[in-house]
């Protein structure tokens, strides 16, 4: 027999509004919680989900703005920007009933344990996912690539272990492909080399994945990259294959070409980017184990100057 979840997707854009649209569809009763522009849209309309090849449905989703019964919420998938999870997690504080789980979806490194202080009565999990959405407009996105979602264990409360064996589950059978890693923060750590050779490079040169492997030097570049982001990762205990990784990332460029990355989609739309997660925790960690870190350090600033331009401009529109 299914038993459907009650869950509230908190920090719904791209990402959360693809996994909720895929449990929805399935029938678990989800509460999109995010921008306010975009939550209208979807309730005047249902969330429209596209696909690379421009095929698309409309699905019905509930809102924040038709209140949240968080009394009966049963799990909550935290997919806002790694920057917002403190902020997030403080709101949720007062709201969110203790011992139900959360997990961070979030890019970058260190997310979890800044969730799990703020929300100490709740088991937080780390969930690293290959599936990839872009936001198109208030109540649009489009599914761009897919690809496992992979969830480690809730170090801070070990007995909730027997739900995640149920939220594997539940992920897959609503079209989210989903396994249970032990020595989760491997993961994250690979996903986050791979996101610190190719985001900040697309950000900084305005294209698509594919775009890059057309740039000359940059397979050399990416691996350097990586390079640095294995070095800092051996000095916290995670041991990576530089050449395994420099791989992935030449095959994730090449499995996604027509992806605009999130760091381009948040330039674009004249937001803040994930970098200081991503290449600038690399660059912090690499300053407290004494780990020469310049390649990431420049592609931080670099970032961090298009972000105030794409903000400035987006202030005179």
């Amino acid at each position: 027999m299914v038993v459907w979840l009650r869950i509230v997707v908190f920090g719904a854009g791209a990402i959360g509004s693809l996994f909720g649209a895929l449990l929805a569809e399935h029938g678990h009763l989800v509460t999109l919680v995010g921008n306010r522009q975009h939550m209208e849209r979807i309730e005047e309309e249902g969330l429209r989900v596209e696909t690379v090849s421009g095929c698309g449905r409309t699905v019905p989703v509930a809102t924040a703005l038709g209140g949240v019964d968080w009394g009966g919420v049963e799990l909550l998938l935290l997919t806002t920007k790694a920057y917002d999870v403190v902020r997030a997690a403080r709101q949720l504080r007062g709201v969110l009933p203790a011992g139900v789980p959360v997990i961070c979806l979030q890019n970058g490194v260190g997310v979890e344990e800044m969730v799990g202080r703020e929300l100490g009565s709740n088991p937080v999990l780390r969930g690293v996912t290959w599936q990839a959405s872009e936001f198109l407009a208030p109540g649009r996105i489009r599914h761009t690539a897919t690809g496992k979602t992979l969830v480690g264990p809730p170090k801070n409360h070990p007995s909730h272990l027997g739900f995640v064996t149920r939220l594997v589950k539940v992920f897959s059978d609503a079209g989210l492909p989903t396994e249970y890693v032990e020595n989760v923060e491997r993961h994250v750590w690979v996903k986050t080399a791979i996101n610190a050779a190719i985001n900040p490079l697309g950000a900084i040169m305005g294209v698509r994945n594919g775009e890059l492997l057309g740039v000359e030097g940059v397979e050399s570049t990416i691996d350097n990259i990586v390079g640095e982001c294995v070095d800092v990762a051996a000095r916290v205990g995670v041991e990576l294959d530089r050449g395994a990784v420099s791989r992935q990332v030449v095959r994730t460029i090449r499995d996604t070409a027509d992806n605009k990355n999130s760091m381009l989609q948040d330039i674009e739309r004249g937001k803040r980017t994930e970098i200081d997660f991503i290449n600038g925790a690399v660059c912090g960690l690499g300053e407290k184990f004494g780990v020469p870190t310049p390649l990431n350090r420049l592609l931080l600033q670099l970032v961090k100057k298009i972000e105030v331009r794409g903000k400035n401009r987006h202030k005179k529109i």
